[in-house]
């Protein structure tokens, strides 16, 4: 006896099950699976405050949503220049989840969120593995590993809502792998129009979920192709799946437009630019299949990947020894469409549910090529090292570094600066640091920051820097970025420098920069030494005195 589907779940369906142990084992399951939970996230709340440091992407998400909750509003951190409004998204849930966890909770929420969006994502994945075979255990363990896994963990402890995405996403093919798990004569399985409304959600939530698409068609083409008749039969079926699959998906989606879609109609243009900044570099200016390109994106995604060799190891060998090609394909597709656009590491996580599947081939019972009774330590020794060295990396050494750095990333200094920088009051402000964007958003003021393609640098973007200068009153720049060039440019803008403001009073010397594999980590969990300022302040000239 399988997991119930969470379609199944959602919908209470009533099942003839035996009584007893069927029905413990599944609940000693997901007591284990909560039992592995509470020492995971008690551990990222333990350093929530300070691990990792203030990001972009966190700012960015949370401001994407009170736009979404505010369309009129006249100041953004991602404002389009050229269109001179803020931008406006079709994928509105995951900003709109995290400006509310703002709202409501404080500048802690969109972390709580992003961690939860995780634990959504691994339960669910829990329940799809041991609905493919898997046994309780390998499914609790294989979750806690994509859970603890140091790409994934790098993504939602930044406040991304990836997590939540990705949940969605695995439902659906928690749901299909139910297909014809049960005998049932009816060719109207539920299961497809659930799958298909909630692969629909996870676009509106955030649409990178793009990438585990091939993962869904896949799993939806091979449940469907289980059905024992003949050829001409199964092809109905599997037509049949897929058009359920269909009708869920734009069903979703209809009910998903009706709050935005005035919005969208007005806003189409915005939408769109939108949509093109996100899918490709900025400083690209080359067909898909440019050289250079390919070799950054192949050289960036192994940088990446490093951290979970043994993932991926045992994922290619699960993929081979089993014969997935299906599987193998999807996941050449995927890492084929992300070099096509832009390879980063937030991107690069959506890989890790394929890495997982094909992990868990080794582990299914009754495939006829997974690891036998005979290599038992060989496969608790393979889920062992695995689990070892997320734990190492994302609960121990992660929190160590964060520990270490506390005074060093103390939120607080960041008020302190604000406060002393500029003050209460409605200010526009262009605030190039982005860690002042919870700090100005409690102070009144209306902050500016181009909302631009990956790789673009608006401090040497000339065009871009005097259409966000002309729009503020007071400029927040990083000290050691200010050339000659830039400070003439800001002269010329109309502004003067107000002072310039340090964080720290002992700065790092020539050694603290010497790169170590601590050093590593803590660039790559975003816990890096002194992350904040120095700062530069520029006012517009003719501005007021504050008293």
């Amino acid at each position: 006896m399988k997991l119930a589907s969470p379609f199944k779940t959602a919908i209470a369906v009533t099942v003839d099950v035996p009584s007893g142990s069927v029905s413990s084992d599944i609940k000693k399951i997901w007591w284990l699976w909560v039992a592995a939970l509470c020492p995971v996230i008690f551990t990222f709340f333990l350093v929530l405050d300070i691990a990792p440091f203030m990001h972009i992407d966190e700012f960015m998400t949370v401001d994407l949503g009170r736009v979404i909750l505010q369309p009129d509003t006249t100041w953004s951190i991602a404002w389009m220049i050229e269109r001179n409004q803020a931008a406006f998204v079709f994928f509105y849930i995951g900003p709109v989840l995290q400006e509310l966890s703002f709202l409501s909770i404080g500048e802690y929420g969109p972390r709580i969120s992003g961690i939860l969006g995780a634990v959504a994502a691994a339960t669910a994945m829990v329940g799809w593995l041991h609905a493919r075979g898997a046994s309780g255990h390998v499914s609790v363990f294989l979750g806690l590993i994509l859970l603890l896994d140091p790409i994934f963990v790098q993504a939602y402890t930044i406040g991304r809502v990836d997590g939540w995405a990705m949940a969605a996403c695995l439902a659906a093919c928690w749901s299909l792998e139910s297909i014809n798990k049960e005998e049932q004569s009816s060719t109207v399985r539920p299961e497809s129009m659930f799958a298909g409304g909630s692969t629909a959600l996870a676009f509106f939530i955030w649409p990178s979920v793009i990438f585990l698409l091939p993962l869904i068609l896949l799993q939806l083409f091979t449940v469907s192709n289980r059905k024992k008749t003949n050829s001409p039969s199964r092809k109905i079926y599997l037509a049949n799946a897929m058009f359920l699959f269909a009708i869920g998906g734009a069903v979703t989606s209809l009910f998903l437009l009706i709050p935005v879609a005035p919005k969208l109609f007005a806003l189409f243009g915005n939408i769109v630019d939108g949509v093109v900044i996100n899918s490709r570099t900025g400083t690209a200016n080359y067909t898909l299949l440019e050289s250079q390109q390919i070799i950054n994106g192949i050289k960036h995604l192994l940088q990446v990947l490093k951290f979970s060799p043994f993932l991926v190891l045992m994922a290619l060998i699960g993929a081979i020894r089993g014969r997935e090609w299906g599987l193998i394909t999807a996941g050449v597709t995927v890492v084929l469409l992300m070099i096509a656009t832009v390879v980063y590491s937030h991107r690069i996580q959506y890989l890790l549910p394929y890495f997982i599947v094909m992990a868990s081939v080794l582990f299914i019972q009754g495939r006829g090529y997974e690891l036998k009774s005979k290599n038992k330590f060989t496969s608790v020794l393979a889920l062992a090292t695995l689990l070892v060295w997320s734990i190492g990396l994302s609960l121990v050494a992660r929190s160590i570094i964060a520990i270490e750095g506390r005074k060093e990333l103390e939120r607080r200094q960041i008020y302190e600066a604000a406060q002393n920088m500029i003050g209460v009051g409605e200010h526009t402000v262009y605030s190039f640091p982005y860690e002042f964007y919870y700090t100005g958003r409690s102070l009144g003021w209306k902050m500016y920051k181009p909302y631009l393609a990956v790789g673009v640098d608006p401090l040497l973007n000339p065009g871009v820097l005097q259409l966000t200068l002309d729009k503020v009153d007071f400029a927040i720049m990083p000290l050691p970025r200010l050339t000659p060039e830039l400070e003439e440019q800001i002269r010329k803008a109309g502004m003067r420098e107000k002072g310039i403001y340090r964080i720290y009073k002992v700065p790092l010397n020539g050694s603290d920069h010497k790169v170590t594999n601590k050093t590593r980590l803590q660039t790559f969990f975003f816990i890096p030494r002194q992350p904040y300022g120095p700062y530069t302040v520029y006012e517009k000239e003719g501005l007021p005195k504050a008293n």
